[in-house]
């Protein structure tokens, strides 16, 4: 079955619930979607123990990821939740659906709310704003588990799904929210770790490190900082270190 475009789900969505609570379904079911799809990817590569140890085959930058990954999905999943005039977030959908479906579905929206709870707290203190009694006591206070970020994901969900059985005589699976990217780049990471265990070996027995530095950044960029006898300097102390 060929899918649909945006275009056709945006104008299935308003003939089967009206304009107004049509048009604001569909696009925080597509935010959802796409925040589910980022946060796919971070716990299939760093969900596990197995995942975060083969995600360090690319150094810090593994790091660097994991956090843009995580707090991405934090700010959109508080973005969601929010309550504001005006705004394409969930806590405005209560009043626009049929009377009697209004109490279950204010229910459920306050279960997602009550839910990011937490993600707010981070957004609030530190990603949004610089909150400086929060940054003082940073090292005691811990990030929100990634099972508080699941669960509001699944309460948003929760909603959508709600209306979607209600007014299309469907549901939202879970099939749709996630796609491929996560596996592909545990396969490239795999590669990584092939390549870094041959280079190794290699340098072992005596090689020395290949340079492998794209010709279009070099010195003659304003990225002098990554100019290639730094880059060369840096090889050569991990040679010296694995030769002692």
């Amino acid at each position: 079955m060929a899918l649909l475009k945006q275009t056709e789900v945006l104008e299935h969505d308003i003939r089967t619930m009206g304009r107004a609570l049509g048009t604001r379904v569909h696009y925080i079911t597509h935010e959802l979607a796409t925040i589910t799809h980022i946060w796919d990817v971070h716990e299939v590569v760093f969900g596990t123990r197995d995942g975060v140890e083969l995600s360090n085959v690319i150094g810090n930058f593994s790091a660097t990821i994991q956090m843009v990954l995580y707090e991405h999905v934090v700010v959109g999943l508080c973005r969601l939740t929010d309550r504001s005039k005006g705004t394409n977030k969930v806590g405005t959908l209560p009043r626009l659906v049929k009377e009697e479906l209004r109490e279950s579905c204010h229910k459920l929206v306050k279960d997602a709310e009550n839910a990011a709870r937490e993600l707010k707290s981070l957004r609030d203190n530190r990603l949004a704003h610089s909150n400086l009694d929060y940054l003082q006591h940073s090292d005691q206070i811990d990030r929100p588990a990634r099972i508080a970020v699941t669960d509001t994901i699944s309460k948003i969900h929760q909603v959508i799904d709600f209306l979607s059985r209600e007014y299309q005589s469907s549901t939202l699976g879970w099939t749709p929210l996630g796609n491929e990217a996560g596996a592909e780049f545990i396969q490239e990471l795999i590669r990584a770790r092939e390549f870094r265990e041959l280079e190794d070996a290699r340098i072992a027995g005596g090689g020395r490190p290949r340079r492998l530095w794209p010709s279009w950044l070099s010195e003659a960029t304003e990225l002098d900082r990554y100019n290639r006898s730094r880059i060369d300097d840096v090889l050569e102390d991990q040679f010296e270190e694995q030769r002692r």
